[in-house]
């Protein structure tokens, strides 16, 4: 029989005001892999959190093995070996395997390790868990996925027992959650735990041997794997039978083209890539670079391409005003509030000084964003640490700075990455009633599904190059995949 390895009891947290879990109750045992099934704002990050000491957990009862424990916190579960993952920022990405995943903090003077001595306890470490990645390679080299495990085994090296993801394991594709599923059982066999927070009902339910549901800040239901059942976890999950379908595509009613893409090497005449006028047009990709071929293309970084728009070619200097990108990497700015963090790039793009009247400033805030994003700007005003930002929320953010700024041109960089299905759902209903309002879209992304879903048209980009055209009227997704 499992020993238990963790329990909290009445766990009450109270953020700014709101009550984000409610006289919760938690445990895992040694060797468990738990999801934590919740939507976005459920409760389920703040009961990762708390697990990993990263809340005030002092109004309730926490047990390590069944002995009590007082004050409970970051530094104790640390000590314990409780690790909590949320992304990649951690790691050295100019350094190797090795390095990562055995230098240690304030290792002083050992940093200066044998390499060799380094690089074959990397090895042997690797080689136990079965992971198929060498220890000398570079981490900026290796996929997302492959980065994720090298934090994985850098908590293994470091006496890890407990392990919680939050909001990763929807964000692997197909091919590479296969090796996670061989890659969690060598860790469960072990005894190391793992808790899975996530929003994604299937893919949790390949991966967990047990299912907490989290809804409105309380733990809703608790579920063995030969319980599983996706329609009920769903209706559990969200309090009635999900609706995550989109509205029907609209159809540009003018022709006019209104953006056109041409390579400067190639022949002048025949443009790479057309949008119309209040389009949504998709470009599909097939990898992280093509993702940055193209982010750059738009914002007129690379050379080799000119942005004709309005049968006009647009200087460097008018890309900003006219297209308006929303991209991955959102620069928050710690020391601003939420509105001026918005407002910023509005100030830069509309004004030679990058100084507005506050009274314009407002206006256009409640013309263009908050018409969108009334409720989610009121939540997110509440937030004191903008630097804390939840991934879902940043996204909101970058696309109100690019509302604000009323540019002609939509792209949107793959802003479903690493969000979880609810969230993502609802977020591209927004982008897709943004575009109804007659703003021309380009939708950059990785998901045919996603692209099918709310474009017009899809244009196929791989190996730096624009490589087909389809129409989703006429083609659907599975002639498409074909």
């Amino acid at each position: 029989m499992k020993e238990e390895l963790f329990r909290v009891e009445g766990l009450t947290l109270i953020e700014h005001g709101t009550q984000i879990l409610s006289n919760a109750t938690f445990y895992i045992r040694t060797g468990d892999l738990i999801g934590v099934l919740g939507q976005y704002t459920s409760g389920k990050r703040a009961l990762a959190q708390a697990v990993c000491g990263m809340r005030d957990l002092r109004n309730a009862r926490v047990y390590l093995r069944e002995q009590p424990v007082e004050n409970w916190n970051s530094i104790i579960a640390k000590e314990n070996g409780f690790f909590y993952i949320k992304d990649l920022q951690s790691l050295f990405l100019e350094q190797d395997v090795a390095f990562n995943v055995l230098l240690k903090p304030h290792s002083g003077v050992s940093m200066w390790l044998n390499q060799k001595r380094l690089h074959r306890q990397c090895s042997q470490l690797l080689k136990e868990l079965a992971i198929k990645i060498e220890e000398n390679s570079p981490v900026k080299q290796l996929s997302y996925a492959e980065q994720l495990m090298v934090l994985i085994v850098k908590a293994v090296a470091q006496n890890a027992t407990l392990l919680v993801l939050d909001n990763i394991v929807s964000t692997i594709n197909e091919s590479q959650l296969k090796n996670f599923i061989d890659l969690f059982q060598r860790l469960t066999s072990r005894g190391i735990s793992i808790i899975l927070a996530d929003g994604d009902v299937e893919t949790l339910m390949r991966l967990s041997e047990h299912i907490v549901v989290v809804r409105e800040d309380r733990i809703a239901s608790r579920c063995s794997k030969e319980l599983f059942n996706a329609a009920i976890l769903s209706t559990i999950m969200v309090g009635k039978k999900p609706d995550i379908q989109l509205k029907p595509k609209t159809k540009a009613e003018n022709s006019k083209i209104k953006l056109q893409l041409f390579g400067k090497s190639a022949n002048k005449s025949e443009p790479l890539f057309s949008v119309y006028e209040g389009a949504f047009s998709g470009i599909l990709v097939f990898s992280e670079a093509d993702i940055s071929r193209l982010s750059e293309i738009f914002s007129g970084k690379d050379s080799e391409y000119q942005i004709i728009m309005d049968e006009k070619k647009l200087k460097r200097q008018d890309l900003k005003s006219k297209i308006g990108i929303v991209n991955e990497h959102t620069v928050i700015f710690p020391n601003l509030s939420l509105k001026e963090n918005i407002t910023l790039q509005y100030q830069k793009v509309s004004s030679l000084l990058g100084w507005i009247r506050g009274r314009k400033t407002k206006a256009a805030m409640n013309n263009r964003c908050k018409e969108h994003f009334c409720s989610e700007l009121r939540a997110l005003h509440q937030k004191d640490l903008i630097a804390n930002l939840a991934r879902g929320d940043k996204k909101i953010l970058e696309i109100c700075r690019m509302l604000i700024c009323q540019p002609e041109v939509a792209v949107y960089v793959n802003p479903m990455y690493r969000l979880d299905s609810i969230f993502s759902k609802r977020l591209l209903t927004k982008i897709q009633e943004i575009q109804e309002t007659g703003l021309t879209s380009v939708l950059i992304s990785n998901n045919i599904h996603i692209c099918c879903a709310v474009c017009n048209d899809i244009f196929i980009f791989t190996d730096n190059k624009f490589r087909g055209h389809f129409s989703t009227d006429e083609y659907g997704t599975e002639e498409l995949l074909q």
